[in-house]
């Protein structure tokens, strides 16, 4: 019983983060490629890797799906709360997405007095 443990222990210690790593290593091919569903799909796959919540985060920036961004940066926030660099992608997510809101209520604000106007809207 003793040995069984030991072995799972060493194989918990040793292998799985080299399982981890390369996996890790093909989601980074599959961005390269700019494959970034595939890239997704084999980050997801490991929940509580840092690297992996922090490539979610960035590839969700990228495709600017911002409020995607903040869940995955705050996650690393919670586990890290004083690491510059998530709080610094947290606050440029969070900025984009303001912006977002400000250009989307400009333009329909535009759109509104467009159609007052041209007597479309009273």
């Amino acid at each position: 019983m003793q040995y069984q443990k030991l072995v799972f222990s060493l194989f918990t210690l040793f292998f799985v983060p080299f399982i981890q790593a390369q996996e890790l290593e093909e989601a980074n091919k599959y961005l390269e490629q700019n494959d970034f569903n595939k890239a997704k799909r084999t980050l997801k796959s490991h929940p509580d890797n840092l690297t992996a919540i922090e490539t979610l985060g960035d590839i969700a920036s990228f495709e600017q799906e911002w409020d995607n961004a903040i869940n995955y940066y705050k996650k690393l926030l919670k586990v890290r709360p004083k690491s510059s660099n998530y709080n610094f992608k947290l606050g440029g997510a969070m900025g984009m997405k303001a912006m977002e809101i400000s250009n989307f209520r400009q333009h329909l604000w535009w759109v509104i007095l467009r159609l007052i106007s041209i007597g479309q809207l009273v």
